[in-house]
């Protein structure tokens, strides 16, 4: 939708869309259908790569993926779910690194970007993984922080 004349400028259909997690940029708009990931173009609408599995889901279950939460930076897609990081490229879908956080199972919303790394908070620390590598790269003592 135009924001300046409320015109509607595309549609998409999707039956199994519920609503709890997307993520748009001015190039990409994603989002969950329940169990596949979904990547259209912002400006035309258009499907940019076919549904994909999410691998931070693990096995497929329908809606599983209302538990994930999706993160657009710049050419990147950051699925933050279950007990992994798993980063996109935008433009293909095709999966870039996949990073372990530690083991423990994580909420999305206790993921971030900042400082050129995608953040996750463990129960030991705040993990700052690279975006280029999924590696770690910083870690914050979040005890240490005042």
């Amino acid at each position: 939708m135009d924001a300046g004349t409320g015109e509607l400028l595309w549609a998409a259909n999707n039956d199994r869309y519920r609503g709890e997690s997307l993520a748009a940029t001015q190039k990409h708009v994603i989002y969950p259908n329940g169990r596949e990931l979904n990547c259209l173009d912002y400006a035309s609408g258009q499907r940019r790569w076919p549904e994909v599995p999410s691998p931070s889901t693990g096995q497929r279950k329908p809606g599983r993926l209302s538990q994930v939460t999706f993160i657009l930076h710049e050419d990147l897609v950051l699925e933050a779910g279950s007990n992994r990081i798993v980063a996109r490229q935008a433009k293909t879908g095709e999966v870039v690194w996949e990073a372990p956080t530690g083991g423990r199972a994580m909420w999305g919303r206790d993921c971030f970007v900042a400082r050129e790394c995608v953040w996750h908070a463990d129960g030991d620390g705040i993990v700052g993984y690279d975006l280029k590598t999924g590696k770690p790269a910083k870690t914050v003592d979040p005890t240490s922080v005042q």
